[in-house]
Formats: C-alpha cells, structure tokens, sequence
C-alpha cells in the first residue's frame, strides 16, 4: 500500500508538471498569435497605402490623357497652319498665271501698234523719197520751162506736153503731201494709243505691287501669330511635361519608399516575430529542460528513498510484491540540458576575431540562409571566425543578452567579443 501511495504521488505531480508546461506553452503561442496579429494588420495599412499610391498613379494618368489632347489641338492647329500655306501658295501661283496671261495678252497689241508703226516709218520714208524725187523732177521741169519762155516760141504742142506733166506732176505732189498729212496722223494717233497702252500697264504694275505689298503684310502678320500661337503652346506643352514628369518622379519616389517601408517593416516585423518565437522555444526548452532535471533529481531522491525503504523491509524479512518496471518520464522524450561553460572564449584578448552567434534548434530557414550568406562571405575574404550556439551556452545566451538593449534576431556577428552589427548583412 506505501508504494501504491508513493507511486501515486508521484504520478499526481508528473501530472501537475504537465499542466504547468501545457500552460506555459499556451500563453506563449497566444502572445506569438497577437504578434502575428499585429504584423497582419500592418501589412493591411501598407496595402492601403499602396492602393492610395494606386490612385495617385491612375490620376496622373489621367493628367497625362488631356496633355494628350491638348497635343491633338496642337496638331490641328499645325494642319490648319499647313492648309494655310497650301492656299497662299495656290494664291501666288494664280497671280503669276495671271500676270503670264496678262502679258501675253498685252504683248500681240504692242507687237501690233509697233509693227503698224514700223510700217508706217517705212512707208513714210518710200513716201518722202518719192517726193523728193517728184520735187526735183518739178524743180527740173520748171527750169526747162523757164529757159523755154526765154526762147521764141517754136513748138505748140511741145509746150503743151510739158504743161500736162506738170500739172501731173503737181497733182501727185499735192496727193503725196495728203498722204504725209494721213501718215502722221496715224503716226500720232499710234504714239498715243502705244502711251495709253504703257499707261495701263503702269497702272496695272502698280495696283500689282500694292496687291504683293498687302500680300506680304498679310504673310507676316499671320506667320506671327502663327509663331506667337505655336510658342506658347510649346511653352505650355514643356510646362505641362515638366509637372507632368515631376509628379511622376515624386509619385514613383513615394511609391517606392512606401513599397521599401512596407518590405521593411514586414521584414523586420516577420523576423522580429520569428525571433521572438525561437527566443520563447529556447527559452521553452531550457525551462522543460530544467523542470525535467529537476523531476529526474526528485525520481532519483524518491528511488534512493524506496531502496532504502525496501532494503529496510528486506533486513526485516517482509514478502513485498514485485513490481514491473515502467519507462517513465524519461523514457518518452529527453531534453538537452544547457552546458554550464562553453569552449570558446567569448571575450577574446584579439578585438578582430569574428564570433557568430546562432541558434541550432531554430528551424527557420530564413535563419539559416542568413548564417550560410554570412559564413559564405566570411570565407571569399578569408577572414577566421567561430560558431557559438546559443541553444547549447547558457553562457553565450547571457553575454547575447547582455550586449544586446533590445531583441534582434539570429544571426548576430561579434567582433572581439562585443556586439558590431545591426543586421548579418553589413
């Protein structure tokens, strides 16, 4: 009945120990799970924020659509502008038509009224020729009748043949002179239609110069405001770019440190968390660890004191029953108990010898992709360090600790025994 009583004994406070680590590890998951929480709803406001970022970009955009159309009236205008130039140039090429035509009509008159005049030069001049020689022929015969009178009359009909050709002779005379009359005054009245002719013309020159003189005004009047109207939407075209580009600029900015702060501070969150959750399973461990030592140093004193008890009743000669062996506690599952002193010196006498301190029972793989990341980039330069297990050095867990105001995460990188790095990569 004593050994039922001490075995029953004992099972109630394996039983109580149970309950104390079940609850331990309870509180421990529901602070990891408001952490979690946490971070969760952190993540929750960067994604607002970066839908807000979202809306900002889709603004711009439309920004950017009106700059747009603002560019399609600019190349209307440009169109209108051409068109334009098309119809001045259209305009030139009916005048030069025109005055082509004009002078081809004007030239066959003038070709006419100077050829007429030729002619009548000409036959001004066969005119005057004959005339001379009619008025020398008259100035002969007149002579020769003189000299006649002088001389007795002999011969009627002589004198009367000479009569006759000088009465002709004067007849064509008087009828050459009318012609000369006639032939100057087709000569006159062609000198004054060839001055009315290049009269016209002048006039017609002249109205054709004030006509180019407006032309050209006009020109440059409408290529200034042409220039003005294509400057200033050229000035506002490079204004509108350059807010344009600068909000672009400030928005890409601002989303990329908000991106940069949400990766950041979920990065530092997750691995905060998961630190923090290696720091409780270690601790966890070290606790079961130490409650099991203790439990095995109780079963010892418990065992001493059957032996002892059933060694008493053996001296006595008492028939005690045979009892099975049961595995026990101990026989389920073993925890590691922490060393007391660890090999490595952790304040070494050399300030340059590198420590790395990392956690073997973690089994977070972003902890050991760091430590591997850390350890590759140790040996490209050839540096010597040493690996410290926390999880199996109290001692290096303490001097951690103590070089350490606040929690952050594995793994940490000392240089002569004190603390140098904020995070594995510098």
């Amino acid at each position: 009945m004593e050994h039922l009583e001490v075995i029953a004994k004992q099972t109630t406070e394996l039983e109580k120990l149970r309950n104390q680590l079940t609850e331990t590890s309870g509180t421990q998951t529901q602070e990891m799970e408001e952490q979690y929480k946490q971070a969760l709803s952190d993540i929750e406001a960067k994604e607002a924020l970066l839908e807000e970022s979202k809306k900002e970009m889709a603004a711009l955009k439309e920004t950017l659509e009106s700059i747009q159309q603002e560019s399609q009236t600019a190349q209307l205008l440009a169109e209108k502008d051409k068109l334009l130039k098309e119809k001045e140039d259209e305009l030139e090429n009916i005048q030069h038509q025109w005055e082509s035509e004009r002078a081809e009509l004007v030239k066959p008159a003038l070709a006419q009224v100077t050829c007429q005049l030729e002619e009548l030069k000409e036959t001004n001049k066969v005119v005057m020729e004959r005339l001379g020689e009619k008025e020398n022929e008259l100035a002969e015969l007149r002579a020769q009748f003189n000299r006649k009178e002088r001389k007795p009359k002999s011969g009627t009909t002589k004198d009367q043949e000479h009569q006759k050709r000088l009465n002709r002779l004067t007849t064509d005379l008087e009828n050459d002179r009318m012609l000369m009359q006639r032939l100057d005054e087709l000569n006159n009245q062609l000198e004054t239609q060839k001055l009315k002719h290049e009269a016209i013309l002048e006039s017609h020159a002249k109205a054709m110069a004030e006509k180019d003189k407006k032309l050209e005004k006009l020109k440059q009047s409408h290529e200034t405001a042409i220039g003005n109207l294509e400057r200033n939407q050229t000035e506002n075209l490079n204004k509108l770019q350059l807010k344009y580009d600068k909000d672009i600029s400030l928005l890409n900015e601002r989303l990329r440190l908000a991106e940069g702060q949400a990766k950041n501070t979920m990065d530092d969150e997750v691995s905060k968390i998961l630190y923090e959750f290696e720091q409780y399973e270690h601790n966890h461990s070290l606790e079961v660890a130490t409650l099991q030592q203790e439990h095995q140093e109780q079963i010892s004193v418990m065992k001493q004191g059957q032996q002892s008890e059933l060694q008493q009743l053996s001296d006595k000669n008492m028939v005690t029953p045979k009892l099975r062996k049961t595995g026990g506690p101990g026989s389920k599952f073993k925890w590691p108990a922490p060393e007391i002193s660890v090999s490595v010196d952790l304040s070494p006498r050399d300030l340059k010898e590198i420590h790395i301190y990392t956690s073997s029972i973690s089994a977070n793989p972003k902890l050991k992709r760091e430590e591997k990341e850390v350890i590759d980039s140790l040996e490209s330069y050839n540096l010597k360090y040493k690996i410290i297990d926390v999880a199996k050095s109290e001692l290096a867990l303490q001097h951690m600790r103590k070089h350490n105001a606040k929690s952050r995460t594995l793994p940490q990188i000392f240089l002569g025994g004190s603390y140098k790095c904020v995070s594995y990569k510098e």
